[in-house]
């Protein structure tokens, strides 16, 4: 066997130490650890809002506007409203529209319908305050009422927005609302609002009020005290007339007395000019205001 000479062994031992050199070095990098103390000089800087791009004609890019949700059921479901003139615009009735309006309603017989100048009013309590103002050219139904509403929720809704409502001393030709003149929901229960309305005729000087109203007696005057709402008669006279029907099943502490069911008075302002809600006809509520059967009702003397 032939012994490698020194310049093979020299050889060899050089290749060897170029193939160490080659290979990779297996290094372990620990990764480092940072830390961030958030100071009012450090502190991150709140996220930037996206910047709408420009188009070729330098034109901005507007994003579409979200769609806007449906209104709630019961909105969906009011009647519109008609364009109103602002309450600074209203002027007071005058005098002598007051009187017309009195006029026309004490002309009315009977429990009704009315027909006034043409048009045909049922005849019920809200009935006759509209025929009453109609000849204005005033429709108190105008503005509708909302869904199960009533013509005196519809008149009181009116006077809302084109007048006042108060509870101070009234003036002929105010009109009169009153509460739970009848059980409307059939729950036996005093919470029945908006059930009865007329027009004041007359205010007398101790402050009895005699209203002018549609009942089963039809159109008639009875006496309210609002300074002594409990009381039927003082004296032999009758100082609150029985707008409340009694029943047989009437749980105690029913009210029964014009002063006891008294919800307030209305007083109707005007547009100064032609621009008002003018009288047109309208849908009326299928359900009548009264409920008031004669039987029932103490007969006033």
């Amino acid at each position: 066997m032939r012994r490698p000479t020194a310049v093979g062994a020299l050889l060899l031992l050089a290749c060897l130490a170029g193939l160490t050199a080659c290979a990779p070095a297996r290094v372990h990098v620990r990764p480092a650890r940072t830390v961030v103390v958030r100071t009012p000089a450090n502190r991150a800087p709140p996220p930037l809002a996206p910047v709408a791009e420009k188009s070729d004609g330098d034109d901005e890019v507007e994003e579409p506007a979200a769609p806007e949700s449906p209104p709630p059921e019961e909105e969906r479901n009011l009647e519109p409203m008609p364009t109103a003139p602002p309450p600074e615009t209203l002027r007071a009735m005058a005098p002598l529209e007051r009187e017309t309006v009195m006029a026309t309603a004490r002309r009315q017989k009977g429990r009704g319908p009315f027909t006034i100048d043409g048009h045909r009013f049922r005849g019920d309590c809200s009935g006759l305050v509209r025929a009453a103002f109609s000849v204005l050219g005033i429709d108190v139904f105008a503005l509708g009422a909302e869904r199960g509403g009533n013509g005196v929720a519809m008149i009181h809704r009116f006077v809302q927005r084109y007048g006042e409502l108060h509870r101070r001393p009234p003036a002929v030709g105010d009109i009169a609302f009153f509460d739970n003149t009848y059980d409307r929901n059939k729950n036996r229960r005093v919470d029945d609002p908006l059930t009865h309305v007329g027009l004041v005729d007359e205010v007398l000087p101790d402050g009895t009020v005699i209203v002018l109203h549609n009942s089963h007696r039809g159109v008639v005057r009875d006496p309210m005290s609002l300074t002594k709402p409990h009381v039927r008669k003082e004296g032999g006279v009758v100082l609150n007339g029985y707008l409340r029907a009694k029943k047989r099943r009437d749980r105690p502490g029913i009210p029964y007395l014009a002063g006891e069911l008294f919800a307030g008075y209305g007083t109707l302002g005007l547009p100064p000019s032609d621009d008002g809600p003018k009288f047109e006809a309208v849908a009326e509520p299928e359900e009548p205001d009264d409920d008031l059967p004669s039987e029932l009702i103490p007969k006033v003397p």
